[in-house]
C-alpha cells in the first residue's frame, strides 16, 4: 500500500469524538454483540471422562481444532481450567477410537440460544501430544 500525504484519513485514524450522539448510539446497539466463531470444523461427536480418565464417559461435541493441538468443544457441564480429561474420539478404519489426554485451557458458558437453553459449556482443551505404543 502506497501512503499518500494527501489522504484525509492519514493521521485522525483514531481520534474519536467519544461524546458524538451517533458514536454513542452505534456502541448501544453493538453493547450485547457476542462473537461466538466456532470456525468451520465439521462437528464430531466424541466422549469426555473427567477426573483424570478415572470419571464415567459422557458425550461432547468435538467443534473445532486448532494449531498447537487446541481442541474446542461443547459438553453440558462447566471444567475448571487446568482439569485434566481424556477424550474419546472415532479415529476410522484402522486406528478405531483413541484416547487423548487433555487440560482444560479455558470454560464459558455458551452464548448461542441453543446453548442457553441447554446448559452448554465450550470447553477448549489443550491436547497432550500423542505417544506411539511401546513396541519390544
Amino acid at each position: 500500500m502506497i501512503r499518500r500525504d494527501n489522504d484525509p484519513t492519514v493521521g485522525n485514524m483514531t481520534e474519536v469524538d467519544w461524546t458524538d450522539p451517533q458514536v454513542s448510539t452505534l456502541l448501544a446497539a453493538t453493547d450485547t454483540v457476542r462473537l461466538d466463531n466456532r470456525g468451520t470444523h465439521a462437528a464430531e461427536a466424541v466422549q469426555l471422562r473427567s477426573s483424570g480418565g478415572s470419571g464415567p464417559e459422557r458425550p461432547a461435541l468435538l467443534v473445532g481444532e486448532a494449531a498447537g493441538r487446541v481442541l474446542r468443544v461443547l459438553y453440558d457441564q462447566a471444567l475448571p481450567a487446568g482439569h485434566v480429561v481424556a477424550l474419546k474420539r472415532d479415529r476410522g478404519g484402522a486406528i478405531g477410537t483413541a484416547w487423548e489426554m487433555c487440560s482444560v485451557i479455558s470454560c464459558r458458558a455458551g452464548a448461542r440460544a441453543q446453548d442457553t437453553a441447554r446448559a452448554i459449556h465450550v470447553i477448549e482443551l489443550q491436547a497432550q501430544p500423542l505417544r506411539p505404543p511401546h513396541l519390544g
